[in-house]
């Protein structure tokens, strides 16, 4: 259906006409589209109550729950801007975000599983910090109030006494459609979390255009477990969900056991999910058969991958794109012979367009030919109080620097190849990291696996693999094996380490660091050569 302009009409639209429709499942607990929009309503009657401003950013440390949807939604229908705070940061971490973005109220949960937010809220806080009625702090000195989900420390109201304090009114302010409605801050390896605001008719246009790919409508019901923190959460599978107004079926922790009853029970037809999610959901299934009636939905990663996760849902759909594309900006059809599905990341979606250039020189590149991916269109207008970073990310035509490698192929379809900076210069020869792992994953004995370079003296870099195994008879002497027969013989790794899952370095994100692993690797095996 057509999207509305902003994320009030829209809502206000899917009340109207899916008033009884299910929004949201969560933990037993529904919400229809009707009582989704009320509970906004109230949450932003509440933000008026509480005089701030319009505009003003509202950040949220919350697990994945109804509270984060409704804190999310309600700040961007009343005018103001959402910054849903990533649940791994620590005290340093909060309270650089809540400084940069200059948060008026924070609503957040004390503790979640092992993470103790009270004292990381404590902490960004600084010494000789004060919480009462209102919230005094040096090192925060825009932040007005702290509203307590469940047990929180310090905290200005509860969650019901601050939805209860708008008296039920109507929100006094609402935004345009190009006016900020979240900003989403992320972070690869390197550098402080930068914040990447994202505009509402963008975002629910967008939502419409990757939910289209999938072919999603109404009657469907899409299962999400990834954070909502996430661009892929709160960019792309909420707008999906908001866009076609079908059902969010979410959940907060990842258990294969509670997940694959959830998608069974619901008879979930849409699937969002991490690669490590898909192999233990694939290893739950095999141990324990469920009746699944997943069809589609979207994933990332190399061709072994996406084979995996067509076993769960046939018409998965590969993406490509970053949280400054609005999560996507490339989606492959659900209806693609899944050949384009494993091997593209498809055409690019409306309002984006997609640019090959050589990175050095920014000449533009023909079809075929390998150079940086730059995105133009649909793409956030600039880093929040960033002004050098935002310089520094966009090219002369206003196109994004992505810093991936890819092309675009004779029928218009991205390619997506690797990082830029993950290329490894050996013996002056540059080898793509992920085209060694594309070739080691077709090995069934391999779960997942990561390439590297380290530093080697006469080399430059050596090719270091860190392998998670799928079978425990596997070597290191196995893996060479396969790549050598595989591979040319400057690409085949020349360290090989096998790893246990919970033993890769991990982002603030989540993601695995590669820097972090290529420096564990140089460290353990200083000195080592084949």
């Amino acid at each position: 259906m057509p999207v509305a302009p902003t994320f009030a009409a829209q809502l206000r639209l899917l009340a109207e006409t899916a008033g009884a429709r299910r929004a949201v499942v969560f933990n037993g607990e529904t919400l229809s589209y009707a009582e989704l929009e009320t509970q906004c309503l109230r949450f932003a009657a509440a933000l008026d109550a509480a005089g701030i401003e319009p505009g003003a950013r509202v950040a949220a440390l919350l697990p994945n729950g109804i509270e984060w949807l409704v804190a999310y939604l309600g700040t961007a229908a009343s005018g103001r801007v959402f910054v849903g705070l990533n649940t791994w940061f620590t005290g340093p971490d909060l309270a650089y975000v809540l400084g940069k973005c200059e948060a008026q109220l924070l609503v957040a949960t004390g503790r979640f599983r092992s993470h103790d937010y009270d004292a990381a809220i404590r902490e960004a806080l600084g010494p000789g910090a004060a919480v009462g009625a209102t919230v005094s702090s040096d090192a925060l000195p825009a932040l007005r109030s702290i509203v307590a989900v469940g047990e929180t420390a310090a905290a200005t109201a509860t969650w019901a006494d601050f939805l209860a304090s708008g008296n039920g009114a109507g929100p006094r302010y609402q935004a345009g459609p190009d006016d900020p409605a979240l900003i989403v801050y992320t972070s690869g390896s390197t550098g402080l979390p930068k914040g990447v605001p994202l505009l509402h008719q963008a975002l629910l246009c967008n939502g419409e255009y990757i939910g289209d790919r999938q072919h999603v409508s109404a009657g469907d019901r899409l299962w999400l477990c990834s954070p909502l923190f996430f661009s892929y959460g709160c960019a792309n599978a909420l707008m999906v969900t908001l866009a076609h107004g079908c059902t969010l079926l979410l959940q907060d922790v990842f258990e294969p056991a509670a997940a694959a009853g959830l998608l069974e029970a619901e008879a979930a037809t849409v699937y969002y999910a991490t690669t490590n999610m898909t192999y233990a959901l694939r290893d739950e299934l095999a141990a324990r058969p469920r009746r699944l009636t997943l069809r589609t939905g979207t994933a990332i990663g190399t061709p072994a991958q996406l084979r995996t996760a067509m076993e769960l849902a046939p018409r998965i759909c590969n993406i490509y794109g970053m949280t400054e594309t609005y999560g996507n900006c490339a989606v492959t059809d659900a209806g693609d012979p899944a050949e384009v599905r494993l091997t593209t990341q498809g055409r690019p979606l409306p309002g984006h367009t997609i640019t090959i250039v050589d990175p050095e020189t920014g000449r533009e590149l023909g079809t075929g030919e390998l150079g940086e991916i730059r995105v133009g269109g649909l793409v956030t207008p600039g880093y929040w109080n960033d002004p050098e970073r935002t310089a520094s990310s966009f090219d002369a035509a206003g196109r994004l620097r992505t810093g991936d490698l890819g092309r675009l192929d004779a029928a218009g379809r991205v390619v997506w190849e690797s990082r830029l900076g993950d290329l490894i210069k050996t013996a002056g020869v540059n080898v793509s990291a992920a085209e060694v792992e594309r070739v080691l994953e077709q090995d069934g004995r391999i779960r997942q696996v990561y390439v590297v370079g380290i530093p080697d003296e006469t080399r430059g870099e050596n090719i270091a693999a860190a392998v998670q195994p799928a079978d425990d008879q596997l070597t290191a002497g196995d893996v060479v094996e396969f790549a050598r027969a595989r591979l040319a013989s400057y690409k085949v790794p020349r360290l090989v380490e096998l790893r246990p899952a919970g033993d890769f370095p991990v982002t603030s994100t989540g993601k695995v660091s590669r820097r972090d692993l290529a420096r564990q690797l140089a460290e353990r095996h200083a000195g080592a050569s084949r």
